[in-house]
């Protein structure tokens, strides 16, 4: 009668180990059909972060270096940062050709004569005062103007350095000295 018992509790055991086996395995097939939506889920999120992160790639027509324009922030100038609001037109950046570096200055009225075609100058650099660069005279403002209130006049005009070289680079001070180009 004991192995009777015994037999008994043991098939009563493999009934239920076989239940809970079909169970489990039942239990097993949901949770991977929940991890393969998940996971199908989580492709889809890819896909559209990656679209998303080609739509803020901005490619230039031209090619050169990049340099961050100051914008005004709260009360000074300086880079613009992720939350600042730029208006229409507002650069944000500068993309400049190390190979074509310029410098922008404004000539008295008086000294505008100098500024004929063929005038060259010498680039003097705070940055870097020992450096010394040649320019040559690319262009001017054909009116002259003035700061509010004050009686000097000064005409807008472009210097193309003649040389390549790595010192040089967007927004550097510079002291311009021109040597007056030929009469006509």
């Amino acid at each position: 009668m004991k192995n009777e018992e015994k037999a008994e509790n043991a098939r009563a055991r493999l009934a239920s180990l076989q239940k809970s086996d079909k169970s489990r395995q039942i239990a097993e097939a949901a949770a991977l059909e929940i991890l393969k939506l998940q996971m199908t889920r989580q492709k889809v999120a890819l896909e559209r972060a990656e679209k998303n992160a080609g739509l803020l790639l901005v490619k230039a027509p031209l090619g050169g270096m990049v340099a961050l324009e100051n914008i005004w922030r709260g009360g000074s100038m300086g880079n613009a940062q992720e939350g600042d609001q730029l208006g229409s037109g507002q650069p944000l950046l500068k993309i400049f050709d190390p190979s074509l570096m310029e410098v922008r200055t404004l000539i008295g009225e008086p000294d505008g004569v100098a500024l004929q075609e063929g005038a060259t100058a010498t680039v003097y650099l705070d940055a870097y005062p020992d450096a010394v660069f040649k320019a040559r005279f690319h262009s001017a403002s054909p009116v002259a103007t003035a700061a509010l209130g004050s009686p000097i006049r000064n005409f807008g005009a472009v210097f193309r350095i003649e040389a390549s070289d790595s010192r040089l680079l967007p927004d550097l001070s510079a002291a311009v000295i021109v040597q007056a180009g030929p009469r006509q």
